[in-house]
């Protein structure tokens, strides 16, 4: 099994890894790895020569007790504007980086439209991993997550509930704005937690 999580603190971020489940950095329109993948090509010379045939062999996974399993933890610090993406290689293998990174450059769209825009580029391309109407289709979803100033786009009343500004607001967010969590439970249609201004139109 394979974990990627990123965690932010104010503009402190924390990524932790193991696996080949990257996580990637969109900031001034370009697209950085954060991590690096646990696949046999990597430990190799050659990755991309003779060493490519051992890509999709892990090298460290959960559950692998002799590979150890311990995680990669990183720390970075966040800019405003900046985009975190999280996804598997059924995304990366398909699209390239210059593709995944026009997606996320759209100012224009939420979280939750580039993670689905993402998705179909993946699909149209042949998507492996996961195909629509799978009962797992959700799991292969990347996760895109905005840090920063709402961009100018977004609705002017979205702020007075995303008080940190990051493009979506928490159930947190929203009780303190004195509101009902069934409301909130009811208007998250893709039920991650979160709110978008996607959503919110969508669901008015």
């Amino acid at each position: 099994t394979t974990l990627s999580v990123a965690m932010s603190l104010g503009d402190d971020l924390i990524v932790t890894h193991v696996g080949d489940s990257p996580v990637c950095l969109f900031r001034n329109g370009h697209l950085h790895r954060l991590t690096r993948d646990h696949t046999m090509d990597q430990q190799l010379p050659d990755p991309a020569g003779a060493g490519a045939r051992f890509r999709n062999v892990l090298s460290r996974a959960i559950g692998i007790p002799e590979s150890g399993g311990a995680p990669d933890v990183c720390r970075y610090k966040l800019a405003d504007g900046d985009r975190l993406l999280l996804c598997t290689d059924g995304l990366t293998d398909l699209v390239d980086d210059a593709a995944i990174a026009r997606e996320l450059a759209r100012d224009s769209s939420s979280a939750d439209a580039a993670c689905e825009a993402l998705v179909n580029l993946a699909l149209d391309r042949g998507g492996r991993d996961k195909r629509r109407g799978s009962d797992d289709e959700e799991d292969a979803r990347p996760v895109v997550y905005r840090y920063g100033k709402l961009p100018n786009e977004l609705p002017s009343w979205f702020e007075k509930y995303d008080t940190d500004h990051d493009g979506m607001v928490g159930l947190y967010e929203w009780r303190r704005a004195g509101e009902k969590t069934e409301k909130f439970v009811e208007m998250d249609l893709n039920g991650d937690g979160y709110l978008t201004a996607d959503e919110w139109l969508r669901w008015s």
